[in-house]
């Protein structure tokens, strides 16, 4: 799907604290799923009972296109067929071929595009390292040009050796190499998606957009921006995501995010995603009310956050959350814990470390560097035991520190202070993160009064 963060920690966040849900199975295969939901109009439906190049056109990608994958989409009868009632798209090995492996990508493009409305599909996904199933919506390039102008909204992808996480991501921005952005959801809790069937769902209305699993919601998003070149006007809110979009349905094999396959990887029955049905909804008496009254949230971007000169957002319950730009907390490659505030501390509990120093993170996007400029870092840390996390702030495309640090915490509360000087080009949506991983302790950390100001 374009590039993506460091996933969590591929491009500029807005999002999300981790929500844990247990999502109750959707049955077996083609139940008797009502198609009618009060309120809204079905305005497109694919049942799969059989293929329909009406909706559907094939995108026979070469490998590496995008993100590094090393699968070659095809338009092959292996790749991509229909079987009992199902769209199947299936990621097989190229024995014997020009490509280490091959799979399936369709679009609606220029065929089923809307604009605005309820987007859902029933599908079960594969599970096996370096399958990257994804369920998602494009924005026509028509609108203002290029990705991540454009626009995306990413309703679902599950990373193949991960089948309990969810990730649910909006992409927009200004340009792809060093401002495209992005919103990130993850939802976890005992539900393995690979063994059942799940409806993931997205309602885009003017000025938001939220995320659905099984009609829980798990993620909401109203903070995003486009512009036709790096330094071009932005243009007026709720653009990139005010012109129509068409659907994307495929499966990858390996790349920059979710890691290429290994020997544990199994392929036959385990590489196939299954789609039981894709259904469009708007609602009833459209859109030009929503449209009339839509306004930017009042907290802008970069915004001044107090009166003494500190960026970043104070530690508290209301700026704790999946809003643009507030504390979030992420977990990923096995990391497994909580985080919530206590006393005026965000404190992280760690369940399980993880395999990777990311695999536990506290959060803060969308904060403003320029470049050549000084900045002061500093915040107060303790942990129940001594222990060891690491502080950074990032840009968000290749992940390119600005500054970064290892600190060793005691019990006694301590002081830590830094001063950095912006070296590369200026950054509108960097990231503060603070890494709770796989430092060898796995002792509550506690954090408070943290700062960031500009020295000149």
């Amino acid at each position: 799907m374009k590039i993506k963060m460091k996933k969590i920690g591929k491009i500029a966040a807005v999002l999300v604290a981790l929500s844990v849900l247990a999502f109750a199975s959707c049955g077996t295969k083609n139940p008797e799923i009502s198609a009618e939901i009060p309120g809204w109009d079905l305005v497109f439906q694919d049942e799969f009972d059989e293929f329909n190049a009406e909706n559907w056109s094939y995108q026979n990608w070469e490998p590496g296109t995008v993100n590094a994958e090393l699968q070659k989409y095809t338009d092959s009868p292996e790749n991509v067929y229909v079987k009992n009632g199902a769209l199947v798209i299936q990621a097989l090995k190229d024995e014997g071929g020009r490509y280490k492996y091959t799979s399936g990508r369709l679009i609606s493009f220029q065929k089923k595009e809307f604009k605005y409305g309820r987007f859902e599909a029933r599908i079960k996904v594969p599970s096996g390292r370096g399958f990257l199933p994804a369920f998602w919506l494009m924005g026509n390039e028509s609108g203002y040009g290029q990705w991540p102008r454009c626009g995306e909204i990413d309703i679902m992808e599950v990373m193949g050796h991960d089948t309990k996480t969810l990730y649910t991501t909006i992409h927009y921005g200004s340009d792809i190499s060093r401002d495209a952005r992005q919103g990130q959801g993850v939802t976890s809790g005992e539900t393995d998606f690979a063994k059942d069937f799940h409806v993931y769902a997205c309602e885009w209305d003017p000025g938001e957009i939220r995320f659905y699993v099984d009609d829980s919601l798990v993620h909401t998003e109203n903070r995003w921006y486009t512009a036709r070149s790096f330094n071009g006007k932005r243009q007026p809110y709720p653009a990139p995501f005010d012109k129509k979009m068409y659907i994307i349905l495929n499966l990858a094999v390996g790349g920059s995010w979710v890691g290429n396959p290994d020997e544990s990887t199994k392929f036959g029955k385990n590489a196939r995603m299954l789609v039981d049905y894709v259904r469009v909804y708007q609602r009833q008496g459209g859109y030009d009310e929503m449209e009339a009254n839509c306004v930017e949230p009042e907290a802008a971007f970069n915004p001044k956050r107090s009166e003494d000169g500190n960026i970043i957002l104070d530690i508290s319950e209301k700026n704790f959350g999946n809003g643009a730009g507030q504390w979030r907390y992420l977990q990923t490659q096995g990391g497994n814990g909580d985080a919530s505030i206590k006393g005026g501390a965000i404190c992280v509990e760690t369940k399980n470390a993880g395999s990777v120093d990311y695999s536990l993170q506290i959060v803060q996007g969308e904060i403003p560097l320029r470049k050549g400029s000084e900045y002061t870092f500093s915040f107060d840390a303790r942990a129940d035991e001594a222990r060891k996390i690491s502080a950074a702030l990032k840009e968000q495309v290749a992940w390119k520190a600005f500054f970064q640090q290892t600190v060793n915490l005691t019990t006694e509360n301590q002081h830590f202070k830094y001063t950095f000087t912006v070296n590369g080009d200026s950054d509108d949506n960097a990231r503060l993160e603070f890494n709770f991983g796989a430092f060898g302790s796995t002792a509550n950390v506690y954090i408070e009064n943290v700062k960031l100001t500009k020295n000149d």
